[in-house]
This record gives C-alpha cells, sequence and structure tokens, in this order.
C-alpha cells in the first residue's frame, strides 16, 4: 500500500521525463506515494515548482532532502513505520490538570515548563491566568521578562485573523470617538452650567 520514488534534481534536469514515466508505472497500486527529492543543485526553484505541480496532479506527497543521508534516514523511517497507525508517533496525553496547564501555556514559543508552574502558583487556575493576568501583574512572576510578558498578554487577547483585528480595532475606534465626544457634551454642558450660575448671581445682584 505504500511506496516512495526517488529523485536526483540533477538527474531530473538531463532527463526530464524520467520521473513522468516512473508515476505512470504506479497506476492506482498504491494509498500513500511518496516522491522524495534530492536537491544538489543550486538553482531548484524552478524545478521544484514543476515538481510540486506534479505531485498534486498525481497524488503525491512531495519530501525534500539535502544530503543522501537524509534522503536514506526518511526511507529507514518510513519502514519502521509501516503498518502501524498514527499512535505510535501521538504525543502522550496526561489527565494532570497541572500537566494540561503546563502543555497550554508552552505552546506560546516563549514561555516553557517553569514559567508554566510559575504562572499557575501565581494565579492559582487557568481561569484566572487568562481572565485576570494583566501585565503588571504578569511582570512580578518569577521569570516573566518584558519580552515574555508581552508575547503571552498577546497570544490571549491579540485576534487570530487579520479580518478580526480590523473589526476589533474598528470598534477600539468608535468607542474612543463616543468617549470624546461624551467628555465634549460633559465640558459643553459644565459651561452652560456655569453660564447660568453666572446669569443667575448677576439678576441676584440686581435686585
Amino acid at each position: 500500500t505504500q511506496c516512495a520514488l526517488f529523485l536526483s534534481l540533477k538527474y531530473h534536469s538531463l532527463y526530464p521525463h524520467y520521473i513522468h514515466r516512473r508515476i505512470a508505472e504506479l497506476q492506482g497500486d498504491f494509498q500513500l506515494r511518496v516522491l522524495l527529492v534530492l536537491i544538489d543543485v543550486q538553482d531548484n526553484a524552478p524545478a521544484l515548482r514543476q515538481l510540486n505541480s506534479l505531485c498534486v496532479t498525481n497524488r503525491l506527497t512531495l519530501i525534500l532532502s539535502w544530503s543522501t543521508q537524509e534522503a536514506a534516514r526518511y526511507l529507514e523511517t518510513f519502514k519502521a513505520y509501516q503498518g502501524k497507525d498514527t499512535t505510535s508517533i501521538q504525543p502522550k496525553r496526561s489527565h494532570l490538570y497541572v500537566d494540561q496547564v503546563v502543555q497550554v501555556c508552552t505552546a506560546c514559543p516563549t514561555i516553557n515548563k517553569t514559567d508554566a508552574a510559575n504562572l499557575l502558583g501565581q494565579f492559582g487556575s487557568m481561569h484566572a491566568l487568562f481572565t485576570k493576568g494583566t501585565p503588571e501583574e504578569l511582570a512580578l512572576v518569577a521569570g516573566m521578562g518584558q519580552v515574555k510578558v508581552t508575547r503571552w498578554y498577546e497570544a490571549l487577547r491579540k485576534p487570530f485573523s487579520k479580518r478580526r483585528a480590523k473589526e476589533r480595532k474598528k470598534r477600539q475606534q468608535q468607542k474612543q470617538q463616543q468617549q470624546q465626544l461624551e467628555q465634549e457634551h460633559q465640558k459643553q454642558q459644565q459651561c452652560q452650567d456655569r453660564a447660568a450660575s453666572v446669569h443667575h448671581q448677576k439678576r441676584k445682584f440686581r435686585r
């Protein structure tokens, strides 16, 4: 059910029709079809674009190697895991609360396991860490420098998509404009109240 084709880019530049013939010979006999390419030429971008398109069209998985030793390791790994399911390469998940918190926190590139443990010890729970952790409070945790604090805070609150980021920025601008209008209205109201008070005082003085 599995097969792998090996191709050197130097050989491909001399015999470009070779790989087409080999792919045609496969027909539909294999479920997993791998094209292992050895990059041994300097100007490789045009050839790789062509091979990538060829793999997409013919249902092949394209894998690149930069040395014969690396290509051999790929083949050894494919052979070692042949016939096995995905559980052998999936990470083991712990059901302990602390381990789950550490796993979530270390998803942020700058946060290590020690930082995750310190954050949990400081805030007590994931809910408190995610909702109440201000930059000032995060900076008080041991090992949390300015870069880590900024990355962690942005990871929790920064939108995942550009569209959401634009919408959030637009809402913030509208909120600021609304606040400015309210402040201007309050100032105008205060000025009017002062003017009315002065006018009232003048009328009392005339009487």
